[in-house]
This record gives C-alpha cells, sequence and structure tokens, in this order.
C-alpha cells in the first residue's frame, strides 16, 4: 500500500512542490523533463512509484544509498553511464525527441 493518496485512477507523488500520477498496474506514462532539476524529479518520482528507497535501489544496483540521493539531487553532475544504470534499475527507457513547439499567448 502506498503513503501517497490514490485520487482517481492515479497514486499522486509530490515532485518539488508538484504532484504528478501513476496509476497503479504500471500502465506506462512518459515524463518529460527539460532541466536537470526536472530530470533529478522524475528519478525521484519513478523509484518512490516503484516503492523503492534510495538505499534499496542502490543495493539493487551495487551502489551507495548516497550515489542515488546524489544523482536525483544534482542530476547536471551524473555522467551518462551512471544515469543509464539508475534507469535500468528503475526499468526505464531513455527517450529523446522534438520538442513540442510552445504556443504562444495568442494561441490560447
Amino acid at each position: 500500500m502506498s503513503r501517497y493518496p490514490l485520487v482517481g485512477i492515479f497514486w499522486q507523488y509530490p515532485l518539488g512542490g508538484i504532484f504528478f500520477g501513476y496509476p497503479p498496474g504500471g500502465i506506462m506514462i512518459t515524463f518529460s523533463a527539460q532541466t536537470p532539476a526536472q530530470l533529478g524529479a522524475v528519478l525521484r518520482g519513478y523509484r518512490r512509484a516503484r516503492g523503492l528507497t534510495q538505499d534499496q535501489l542502490a543495493t539493487r544496483l551495487g551502489l551507495t544509498q548516497k550515489a542515488i540521493s546524489h544523482a536525483e539531487t544534482y542530476p547536471d553532475r551524473l555522467g551518462v553511464d551512471r544515469l543509464f544504470q539508475i534507469l535500468a534499475g528503475l526499468n526505464v527507457e531513455f527517450v529523446l525527441r522534438d520538442r513540442t513547439p510552445q504556443k504562444t499567448q495568442s494561441e490560447w
């Protein structure tokens, strides 16, 4: 049982003051990160959504809890190989795509 509330069909997880939804049962959701801080929040969110502590994920990957904390807090200092190691431990893939053009205020 998650310590976060079930709202509709989504568990709600706080990320930097923002809540993101993760459905129980593992339905795929895509999250976008455009800044290092957002990447750290997404990594933290996936870890929490899987019910893992930093220590549990670290043990799974042969890392220290401090390494996971550092990756979530300072993702701008994270090496690509370490990022892919953590993503694999979370069973998450890395996808690149063109940015969606932002609408101008007149298009609202």
